[in-house]
């Protein structure tokens, strides 16, 4: 019952059609964690006993299927430190201006030594929004 739990937030799931109801998946589910205490050896005589019936494996699937969604989470990202981000008004092309040349590492100076001018220079480019992306399905 604590994965119908986390299941009960989750949109979109379609349970298998036929002979499988819910009353049948949260049973398998039951019998797979041990809800009733069993000792280990009546335990697995169930599961043996389970699985020889015509309906545990679309059940075994519910619960895998299940549970894997419940459990799936995305890869967490860590591209924002590398990265500038910009918010531009629509899709036209924006001209930027970036002065370089003072971002490296600072010179080192003997005491009462004197302080060089660094080289810079400035360079133009542009950025462009543009719209990405694919369709594909899954049976």
């Amino acid at each position: 019952m604590e994965f119908l739990k986390m299941m009960e937030d989750w949109k979109g799931f379609s349970p298998l059609t036929g002979k499988v109801d819910e009353a049948a998946v949260a049973a398998a589910m039951n019998l797979l964690d041990n809800k009733a205490g069993d000792p280990s050896h009546l335990h697995e005589y169930k599961i043996k006993e389970a699985i020889t019936t015509t309906d545990f494996p679309y059940l075994l699937g519910q619960v895998l299927e299940r549970d894997i969604l419940a459990r799936y989470q995305t890869a967490p990202t860590n591209w924002q430190p590398y990265v500038k981000i910009r918010t531009v008004k629509d899709f036209r092309t924006v001209a930027l201006h970036k002065v370089q040349g003072n971002d490296n590492v600072l010179d080192k100076v003997v005491e009462k030594g004197e302080y060089l001018v660094s080289a810079m220079d400035d360079s133009y480019y542009s950025l462009a929004v543009a719209k990405y992306g694919r369709q594909f399905d899954i049976s």
